[in-house]
């Protein structure tokens, strides 16, 4: 491999668990994509034939299988959505390699080929696919974003890791968006990983204002919203709990989160709107430049160590984000001088101090110095940086 072709990969996405336009992977893989491009870099990427797409990206192709689930029964192979349906997990692997011969093999220069959200099945997939293609020319570099080190799993994902690492001559990259996280995968996987930003955080098209609606004659709203999926890690119960507050802070505000959550209004409380699940990336982002606050009151079982894309996204657009104590986002709110985003969700009643977040000078000023961090740091810009500095991989 000479200097030249090295510095002149294809990024290859491959997104093989997205469903649709919400959530992180398509923006996420947008953003990433451009950041090759910054660096003069090609980039591709295939998802899943039953995600649902108004337009795909030029260079993307509808064309992979979606592992699917049964319901678990219990067991160490066990998760949320249940069992990988087997079948479905060689579909996978056959609809990779079809990919990869179409579009990747015949290109004359390297390729890294980039998941950034999986679980075991689809490094399963990717083995089975990568037996059946060249891979004299193909790098893979996988992100980890989740607790794997706390799961039953997790030495399974360290088979897994050998095993793609053996079948591309070394060529794997383990990444990751945090570096407590990076730290213990580095103890279970024996093996480096590297702190990527995070880059999905600004509109990359336009942007749609809410239509919200009209206060009341010398009523000063403040707009608290719960942005993301409907989950219990992310603190379903607490934004249950906020809407049964009563009292003057907790009538200032209007509470905006999917229509998932059922959350209901109570007298003397904050006012309710119900917002679609899942919505399309230019509405988010409306909602995201709309909100005086965004409600993070995530489960700390879930979030000691693992980002929080949607965090970002509101430091970056200087929206104060209130936090769990202990949670990733409480350590980088501390770390920016902001112990006021930190809050006890189960004491008292949080509103006056959620409300207080939004006329105070000096969080604004903290705020602002963290937000130009972030802009810095968290964005297609610092990606490239970070890409640059992985390719070419040590053992090429």
């Amino acid at each position: 491999m000479t200097a030249t072709t090295a510095a002149r990969p294809v990024l290859v996405s491959l997104i093989v668990n997205a469903g649709g336009e919400d959530g992180h992977p398509i923006p996420y893989n947008q953003a990433a994509g451009a950041a090759a491009r910054q660096l003069g870099w090609d980039h591709i990427a295939a998802i899943p034939t039953t995600c649902l797409v108004r337009q795909l990206p030029a260079g993307w192709r509808q064309v992979l299988h979606r592992v699917t689930y049964r319901p678990a029964r219990g067991g160490w192979l066990g998760r949320r959505d249940g069992l990988p349906e087997w079948g479905s997990v060689w579909q996978s692997a056959q609809t990779i390699a079809a990919y990869l011969r179409a579009e990747v093999v015949p290109r004359d220069q390297p390729a890294i080929l980039f998941i950034e959200f999986f679980i075991f099945a689809h490094l399963i997939a990717l083995a089975l696919a990568l037996l059946r293609v060249p891979r004299g020319r193909l790098s893979v570099w996988l992100l980890y974003r989740i607790d794997i080190h706390q799961q039953p799993t997790r030495h399974l994902y360290r088979l897994l890791n050998g095993v793609v690492a053996a079948l591309v001559g070394g060529r794997l990259t383990l990444l990751t968006d945090s570096a407590g996280l990076g730290r213990s995968l580095e103890a279970l996987f024996k093996r480096p990983v590297q702190v990527v930003p995070i880059p999905h955080t600004a509109p990359d098209q336009a942007v749609q204002p809410p239509d919200l609606p009209t206060a009341a004659p010398g009523e000063r709203p403040v707009l608290a919203w719960w942005p993301g999926a409907v989950r219990g890690d992310k603190g379903l119960d607490r934004l249950h709990a906020l809407t049964r507050q009563t009292g003057p802070a907790a009538r200032r505000v209007w509470l905006a989160a999917a229509e998932g959550a059922q959350l209901a209004a109570t007298p003397g409380g904050c006012r309710v709107l119900v917002l679609p699940n899942g919505l399309p990336r230019a509405a988010y982002m409306g909602w995201m430049q709309a909100a005086d606050l965004v409600l993070l009151p995530y489960a700390l079982s879930s979030y000691a160590e693992r980002t929080s894309g949607i965090f970002v996204e509101a430091i970056v657009a200087g929206k104060p984000a209130p936090v769990t104590p202990g949670t990733w986002m409480a350590h980088e709110a501390l770390a920016h001088d902001l112990p006021e985003l930190v809050v006890d969700w189960d004491k008292g009643d949080p509103w006056p101090a959620l409300v207080a977040l939004t006329e105070d000078v000096s969080v604004r000023q903290r705020l602002g110095a963290m937000q130009a961090h972030y802009r810095a740091y968290h964005s297609v810009q610092g990606y490239a940086a970070c890409l640059e500095k992985l390719w070419p991989p040590p053992t090429a």
